[in-house]
């Protein structure tokens, strides 16, 4: 293309191509979107705690760019990869000699929690669950109700290292709800949460 010099007349013929990127990532199953670092050209995605990494398929898209990964052309939306190990998207161009690559991590969530049932009395309940693997810490909510749209002072997101939590000065006669999710050392990692514990 033409390119204009500020405040003259004159044009040289510098091309300006589309620098190569990956400039969207993810995947359609299960749902989940990559965080894209284009400074260190990685892409991170997060699936489920159980999720098959050995035959994914990616969403992405690469304006201008031939996409590769080794010598296998990749098809968005249709070729299938192995997402056990780091994977290397390979981009180049057409028209000239430009590549760039992208290394993709794909791991799963910690598994959540299960509850476990705990000693409570007619003022305090006992919150307990099952320890997780890699798990740093846990996140534990205590409600008044199953919905979770209110929460005991305290207890929203209450950090916890222990698989337990003894909860004081609670009211005779009343239902009480907790549920809990594991902490990772990174927070993408976080568990989903348990499944809600009446007591």
């Amino acid at each position: 293309q033409a390119v204009y010099t500020a405040g003259t007349n004159e044009t040289s013929t510098e091309l300006r191509g589309t620098p190569l990127a990956i400039t969207a990532y993810s995947f359609s199953s299960p749902p989940a979107t990559g965080t894209i670092d284009h400074t260190n050209k990685t892409i991170k995605v997060v699936v489920p705690n159980g999720t098959d990494r050995t035959a994914l398929v990616a969403n992405f898209t690469a304006p201008g760019a031939i996409v590769k990964v080794g010598t296998a052309t990749q098809t968005s939306g249709s070729t299938v990869n192995n997402f056990t190990n780091p994977v290397t998207y390979i981009l180049t161009t057409s028209g000239d000699a430009s590549t760039c690559s992208y290394v993709v991590t794909v791991n799963e969530k910690l598994p959540a929690p299960t509850t476990l049932d705990g000693n409570n009395t007619t003022s305090s309940i006992q919150a307990k669950w099952n320890a997780v693997s890699g798990a740093e810490s846990y996140l534990l909510d205590v409600s008044t109700n199953s919905s979770f749209s209110g929460f005991l002072a305290g207890y929203e997101n209450k950090s916890v290292t222990s698989t337990s939590w003894t909860v004081n000065g609670l009211s005779a006669n009343t239902t009480y709800y907790y549920r809990v999710k594991a902490v990772a050392s990174d927070q993408y990692f976080n568990s989903e949460y348990s499944t809600t514990k009446e007591v």
